[in-house]
């Protein structure tokens, strides 16, 4: 997995680094590894999509893990019946505070 990483570490052309992603999953299918064939799958479906991570190098993981935290606070807040409660909840754990819970 490290040469995949690897990868989206170095500074590439799109047309680039779709070859040396093509290049990793052609080496891995070549290998006995079977563990990464559902990710394999589903990478190719969805290569062109990967390769315009290196147009800007955007992602949206900031937004994945904000997202991650308020779910895990409205699980935490489980059973609270005030709204402003709940709000006040993702505030304190969010913006507030710490970022942490």
């Amino acid at each position: 997995m490290h040469k995949l990483t690897a990868i989206f570490e170095e500074d590439l052309t799109p047309d680039v680094a779709k070859l040396r992603l093509e290049s990793w999953i052609k080496e891995v299918k070549a290998s006995e590894v079977r563990w990464f064939d559902a990710f394999i799958t589903t990478m190719c479906k969805h290569l062109s999509d990967i390769v315009n991570y290196f147009i800007g190098r955007l992602n949206s993981g900031f937004v994945e893990g904000f997202n991650n935290k308020i779910k895990l606070i409205k699980r935490i807040a489980y059973g609270l019946h005030d709204v402003s409660s709940i709000f006040r909840r993702v505030y304190l754990n969010t913006v507030g505070g710490s970022l942490s819970i």
